[in-house]
């Protein structure tokens, strides 16, 4: 069974904030080989959801608003633990999440293309056509919040 926690930045400790970016480097930069400056300016303005198998964080998401809308960015699930519905349980904690903050009309992400499938299952739609990010594949996706979850 995962351990899902949900922090803002201000409440992630030293240890924690180290552990999220140390994940996150491990997965986007040098599994999937896609150089970018992660550091961004916006995880200071964000919610980070985090899932821990055993102590060990092995799902992370990373959630911001701006205006009407809800970004969803650095999805990532461990190698070692795709494939087994974590992605799921991930997509859901945001989603819930996501009808408890107020005026939000619109969640966007720029989903890997591979992974958009994966998306339309929680209502997002293609807005757009793909573009390379960091040398992969992306798409942007949006959901109508005032639509009902699936």
């Amino acid at each position: 069974m995962l351990e899902w926690i949900k922090n803002s930045f201000s409440d992630l400790s030293k240890e924690r904030l180290y552990e999220i970016l140390k994940f996150r480097m491990e997965i986007f930069i040098l599994e999937q080989r896609s150089f970018y400056l992660d550091l961004d300016e916006i995880d200071q303005k964000a919610v980070h959801f985090m899932g821990f198998n055993q102590g060990k964080l092995i799902a992370y998401a990373r959630v911001n608003q701006d205006a009407s809308v809800l970004y969803i960015r650095r999805v990532a699930i461990h190698a070692d633990f795709r494939k087994q519905g974590i992605g799921a349980q991930l997509m859901q904690q945001v989603l819930n999440f996501s009808n408890t903050v107020e005026n939000i009309s619109l969640i966007e992400l720029d989903a890997q293309y591979h992974l958009e499938s994966f998306y339309a299952r929680y209502g997002f739609s293609l807005l757009g056509e793909p573009y390379d990010d960091g040398g992969i594949l992306h798409v942007k996706m949006i959901k109508d919040n005032r639509l009902l979850l699936p």
